[in-house]
């Protein structure tokens, strides 16, 4: 994104604000102006001859062990290593700045939080640039390179791609009604809309390919579009929490909060599934997630269906000790007090055997752990509470009795019902 679209975003983004919000922060939008471009600008630290500006431009990476373990979890996550850009990377970025927009609002010091907000909308408007979403060299290995485009740079290219799209009765939203939920909120919206910022990186390549510019900006607006609106939600948010009201909290349905990492087995592409329990090799058929109920009737639910790894346990690759289908959240201290679920086996598998455990990890503590679960067994209802200091949650549903080849017929598919933090 060049200078014009940097610009447009923080243009965008306070105009959508309340008139009262704009009123009274007004002082900030000139400063927010002002520092849009700093992460390009003073890109090379080292170059900085006026010291001060190094601290709107955000600390260097946190050596937090919290913040080592995201690391590790990109690092062995094939699908988040081909990004440029990576959400969790970043995630320290986010914190700095909402902290730092949030303390500066609360003394009126409203030119100064501007610019700490300037320079936040350049990262999230470079967060959803499509070509930082998908590494060129897979994009040239996904779609080849037509001889008439070798001399094409992709990234620069792509990125020349300028779009302002109009935007219209959009209502900023609270992510969160305190700062470690908001911190929460933020990364829930901002990882989700640049997973469906990504989607948009191959069929603009394309039309660039196949010289349909139009094609190409109405794509790259999109990117745009998803940037205005956070940003607009971030500065909405930062003012509401400045403000010292009291703000209702509300749960956190899980099932629309972006998980970590999971371990999967491939039949279900190598992730929880939201609501469904898929059935191996049917050629895509599935069935509702469900669970039976002490009253021995079986209901449908909402929730996650996870089934672990079903191939060899010694291959030349690995060892497989257990077999455990597992889903890991990011969660910031003080935020949640508890988790609150119904766990069990979907009973619509009529060949299901063998025996699972399911549990619960707070920073690889163990925090719950259920009884043997056979196929036939009612569901659970868990409420347990959660460390303060947490950083990462897991559930787990590990396999204790495995059941019979073939696997795929055999073993039993999990169901974690109604996850929510309150």
């Amino acid at each position: 994104m060049n200078k014009q679209v940097h610009e447009y975003i923080v243009k965008k983004g306070f105009e959508l604000l309340p008139s009262e919000i704009k009123k009274n922060w007004v002082k900030g939008k000139e400063s927010m102006l002002a520092t849009c471009m700093y992460p390009d600008i003073y890109a090379d630290r080292n170059k900085i001859k006026n010291n001060k500006l190094i601290k709107y431009l955000g600390p260097n990476p946190p050596k937090a062990s919290w913040y080592r373990k995201i690391l590790k979890e990109i690092k062995e996550n094939t699908a988040v290593s081909v990004s440029d850009v990576v959400v969790e990377r970043d995630i320290y970025l986010y914190i700095y700045h909402l902290k730092k927009i949030i303390n500066h609002l609360k003394k009126n010091e409203y030119k100064e939080s501007g610019k700490f907000a300037g320079v936040f909308s350049h990262i999230i408007g470079d967060t959803f640039q499509p070509i930082h979403l998908l590494n060129p060299s897979v994009i040239d290995l996904i779609l080849g390179v037509p001889e008439k485009f070798l001399s094409f740079e992709l990234h620069s290219g792509i990125e020349g791609i300028s779009a302002f799209p109009k935007i219209k009765n959009y209502s900023p939203q609270l992510l969160g009604s305190s700062l470690p939920r908001a911190i929460m909120g933020f990364y829930r919206k901002i990882k989700i809309l640049s997973d469906k910022a990504r989607y948009t990186t191959i069929p603009m390549v394309e039309a660039v390919y196949s010289e349909n510019l139009k094609k190409a900006k109405e794509l790259a607006g999109i990117s745009v579009e998803f940037a205005v609106k956070v940003f607009a939600d971030f500065l909405f948010t930062s003012w509401n929490l400045s403000q010292n009201k009291k703000i209702k909290p509300w749960p956190l349905d899980l099932t629309e909060y972006p998980h970590l990492s999971s371990l999967v087995d491939m039949l279900y592409r190598y992730r929880p599934l939201k609501n469904i329990s898929l059935i191996p090799y049917s050629g895509g058929k599935h069935y509702p997630l469900s669970l039976r109920e002490k009253n021995g009737k079986i209901l449908k639910v909402n929730g996650f269906g996870v089934i672990p790894y079903l191939g060899p346990k010694k291959t030349a690759i690995q060892k497989i000790k257990e077999r455990e289908a597992k889903i890991e959240f990011f969660i910031w201290p003080e935020s949640y007090s508890f988790f609150k679920s119904k766990a069990g086996l979907n009973p619509l598998f009529n060949e299901s055997k063998g025996k699972v455990v399911f549990r619960i990890f707070a920073d690889d503590k163990l925090i719950f752990k259920s009884g043997y679960f056979s196929p036939k067994d009612n569901a659970i209802e868990i409420k347990v509470k959660l460390p303060e200091k947490i950083h990462f949650l897991t559930l787990s549903m590990l396999t204790v009795k495995e059941p019979p080849a073939p696997l795929a017929k055999t073993h039993p598919h999990g169901v974690w019902a109604y996850p929510v933090l309150e």
